[in-house]
């Protein structure tokens, strides 16, 4: 009688058809991550909206009204940041805007997005987007991160549509509060044409286009409700 045993080649063919099958359910499993992170994204921002709905009851309507030192710039690339307005720089990051609403959220997890990378304490490149809470010109990260921005209080100018600072939701840019953008989590596909210029203690973007969300854009619009979309 012969032994039994798989003889060498039926090792190999297992080992192929293990690893081609590998090979396809890999993707599918990190699409469905995404997909998770993604979803925790978006009711992020919508919890975020619900804070910023029960702000506005509270103070007539209108959104808040900081100081210009009071807010977080992202950085400029090519440029080196520097304080004041700056038409290179059009993004606020919303650290100071985070013990504001705090008392309407009560989940200081909710400011973070899943799809980015661990806040590093300045040694990543994608420490870049987070603001640490911010109040009375002191940074806590200790308190909380976030890693969400918004365009609405980096315009200098008050009497500009685009400014939101002190303003009620319908004063700014277009005036349809369900059409315009408030807030967004700032990682969707990009192409990085100075990626030298991101660098943090030698850690750089990706050469590639880096694609989280699937490359969609989420964004909390005026009227509190939240959307993905691809950007044209």
């Amino acid at each position: 009688m012969k032994p039994k045993g798989f003889t060498l080649i039926e090792l190999l063919v297992v080992i192929a058809i293990i690893a081609i099958l590998a090979g396809i359910l890999f993707p599918v499993f990190a699409q469905a991550r995404e997909k998770a992170r993604s979803v925790r994204c978006i009711n992020n921002l919508f919890q975020v909206g619900k804070a910023m709905l029960m702000y506005l009851q509270d103070y007539d309507g209108r959104m808040p009204d900081p100081a210009w030192s009071e807010l977080q710039f992202l950085p400029s690339p090519p440029y080196p940041p520097y304080p004041g307005p700056s038409a290179l720089r059009p993004y606020t990051r919303v650290g100071w805007l985070m013990p504001l609403w705090d008392p309407y959220l009560k989940n200081r997890e909710v400011w973070r997005c899943a799809s980015i990378p661990p806040f590093a304490g300045g040694t990543v490149w994608t420490d870049y987007f987070y603001a640490p809470w911010r109040q009375g010109g002191m940074e806590m990260p200790q308190e909380g991160i976030s890693g969400y921005i918004s365009d609405k209080f980096a315009e200098p100018d008050p009497n500009k549509p685009r400014c939101a600072r002190g303003k009620m939701p319908e004063q700014i840019s277009s005036g349809d509060t369900a059409r315009e953008e408030f807030m967004f989590c700032p990682f969707y596909a990009r192409r990085w044409g100075y990626r030298e210029a991101w660098a943090v203690g030698g850690s750089l973007p990706p050469d590639e286009d880096w694609r989280p969300h699937h490359g969609h854009r989420i964004q909390l619009l005026l009227d509190g409700h939240v959307k993905a979309h691809r950007p044209s």
